[in-house]
């Protein structure tokens, strides 16, 4: 697993269509194709192949609670994100660990999970401060 951690001013993300690359994978069902959030933390994270979901989702959570933490924010920002490797899990593995760590972190924190599976135009503004980006490995 791969991840970016942003600290965002704002983030917005528009679905521009779903994913043509790749026949092995299928998109989440689309039920919302705009998402706009202010002073959040973003994650953008990357399933492989051999990850451990469970173990490493309470990883992961700990690390985006942390970054939480240290900037004082309380909406989170999931954002599935293949481009940080070339060793993905299969679509169903990279599913099913979002809604791990979804369930995770929504017990503290008010989460939004951007779509599974499609192309996004985004826009990010980030603070500019020590720590506005933090990459992490499990």
């Amino acid at each position: 697993m791969r991840s970016i951690l942003f600290h965002c001013k704002e983030f917005n993300a528009n679905i521009t269509g779903l994913s043509t690359r790749g026949v092995e994978v299928a998109p989440e069902v689309l039920s919302k194709d705009e998402y706009k959030n202010k002073n959040c933390v973003v994650a953008f994270i990357t399933v492989e192949m051999g990850d451990e979901i469970e173990n490493i989702s309470i990883k992961m959570a700990k690390e985006i609670e942390k970054c939480c933490i240290d900037t004082q924010e309380n909406k989170i920002v999931l954002a599935p994100f293949a481009h940080l490797s070339n060793k993905l899990s299969p679509f169903k593995v990279g599913i099913q660990f979002f809604d791990l760590l979804e369930n995770i972190l929504k017990e503290k924190f008010e989460v939004t999970r951007v779509h599974f599976g499609s192309d996004k135009d985004l826009m990010m503004h980030l603070f500019g401060h020590p720590g506005n980006a933090r990459y992490r490995e499990f």
